[in-house]
């Protein structure tokens, strides 16, 4: 409950929404779901990635696309650092989707293996970073 203090209702909402979508997930969505919780998280954390524009220099997304995990999002390719992570147009939808779609959405999506690999490391090292 709110009010006792300490109470994160964000939180469980999101855990909550993660275990009923759980139940229903095949095996063959089970790293999207959990990519896609795990991103979610750390945005609720406080932590949330700048996806729609350049974090740096607020300019429009253009390819090549990359994404910072020590910054906290997308970068332009005048402002990607070494260790920007370049990413598939596929793979940053995907990352979008995670943060934008209910967590049971992605259990209807159709896979595309290279990209969802991409985006689920990127969820699991932004969250580690």
């Amino acid at each position: 409950l709110p009010e006792e203090g300490g109470a994160e209702p964000d939180l469980f909402d999101l855990m909550l929404a993660y275990f009923a979508a759980l139940e229903k997930a095949p095996d063959g969505k089970l790293r999207r779901l959990l990519s896609a919780f795990l991103f979610k998280l750390t945005a609720l954390a406080g932590f949330r990635p700048v996806l729609g524009r350049c974090l740096h220099c607020a300019a429009s997304l253009q390819e090549p696309l990359a994404f910072d995990l020590c910054e906290g999002g997308m970068v332009c390719a005048l402002h990607a650092q070494p260790g920007a992570r370049p990413i598939s147009t596929s793979c940053y939808q995907i990352l979008v989707s995670y943060i934008q779609s209910p967590l049971a959405w992605h259990l209807d999506q159709a896979e595309e293996e290279e990209a969802e690999a991409a985006a689920a490391r990127i969820a699991l090292a932004y969250l580690q970073e």
